[in-house]
Parts: structure tokens; sequence; C-alpha cells
């Protein structure tokens, strides 16, 4: 039996300066390997930014063997690597922890790598506008990607 939760056994990170009014990348964080970049560095809550990683990502499966991966946005003292990710949000023992969305309004989350080679393609429309958000409170926040692999034990 699968649960629904799941750890990440890869991440890629990069931080986010939250203030009222505006958002700003600072970079990559300790925990990237590889590097990823949001792009635009600087918006509003309003703004469409994607993700771009310097080098390729894979996770270290494809989706045949049970390998999805997952974005994350994190307040900065949670360690994402200590995430477990399940349906409704990633579960944490601190701070703020949320999937990320899309210009539509849709959580990024469960996606499959590609077959064969794991590859994971950066999200393209990520959003801080909408419900989720609206309540951030201004900090330094950690948004990245992790590739997780379902808990098989039930």
């Amino acid at each position: 039996m699968i649960r629904a939760a799941s750890l990440a056994t890869q991440l890629a990170v990069v931080t986010l300066l939250f203030a009222p009014g505006a958002l700003l990348s600072t970079g990559a964080t300790a925990f990237a390997t590889p590097a990823i970049d949001l792009s635009p560095g600087t918006g509003n809550s309003g703004t469409t930014f994607a993700f771009r990683f310097a080098s390729r990502l894979s996770c270290p499966g494809d989706a045949d063997a049970g390998y999805r991966w997952q974005t994350f946005i994190v307040s900065e003292e949670v360690d994402p690597a200590l995430l477990v990710y399940e349906y409704a949000s990633p579960r944490k023992t601190n701070g703020f922890a949320s999937y990320l969305r899309t210009s539509t309004d849709r959580w990024i989350r469960g996606e499959l790598p590609a077959l064969r080679d794991g590859q994971v393609l950066p999200p393209p429309d990520l959003s801080f506008a909408g419900g989720a958000f609206e309540d951030l409170a201004p900090g330094r926040y950690l948004l990245g990607i992790a590739c997780t692999k379902n808990d098989a034990q039930g």
C-alpha cells in the first residue's frame, strides 16, 4: 500500500525575500544542488515567475519507479530536507510551508519526472497571487523543487 506521504530524495532551492508589495530573489542557498534561479529576480504578487535550472535536474528515478517532484515554499527556519510531502501541503514542525502555484491557481505537486532519465522540467509560470499567499508574513523564504518517492509502508 502506498501512502500519500513521501520524503525528499533530492532538493534544489532558491532564497526569496518577501516584503509587502515586493518579492526579491536573493539567489541559491546552501541546499542547492544544482542551483536554480527565479526569473524575473524581482516583482510583486501579480508577477508571473519561472524557475530556471543552472544545470539539468533529474530525480534518481522516473515515474515508473515511483518518483514524483514537488514544489515548495517554506519560511527560512524550516529545513526543506525534513519536509514530508502530503496531498494537502508539505508537513513541517515549525514555520510556514506550502506548495507553489501556477498563474492559473493550480498547485504544483505530485508532478511526474520524465520516463527513463527522471528529468524535471522547471515550472514556467509560478504565481504568488491568490488566497494561499495573501497572509504571507514579510521575511525570507526558501523556494524549490524536491524529488520524492512514495513511502511504500502502509
